[in-house]
């Protein structure tokens, strides 16, 4: 199951599930997978693991 959050400023952040395809995250140097698919624009989207959701998020909130 997929679950969406509410995040002011932001389109869309859904957590990934175990039936999702398993997604690198998208933050350099960061080997972990993602957790999370974060629509940060209308264009542009991000995979990204739980350690950079936050930070992910309060960029695309600027």
């Amino acid at each position: 199951m997929t679950n969406r959050l509410d995040r002011p400023g932001v389109d869309l952040v859904l957590g990934l599930g175990e039936r999702n395809t398993p997604r690198p995250c998208a933050t350099d140097d960061c080997e972990h997978d993602a957790d999370y698919y974060v629509l940060t624009d209308d264009v542009l989207s991000e995979y990204v693991c739980e350690e950079h959701l936050e930070r992910t998020v309060e960029r695309a909130q600027a």
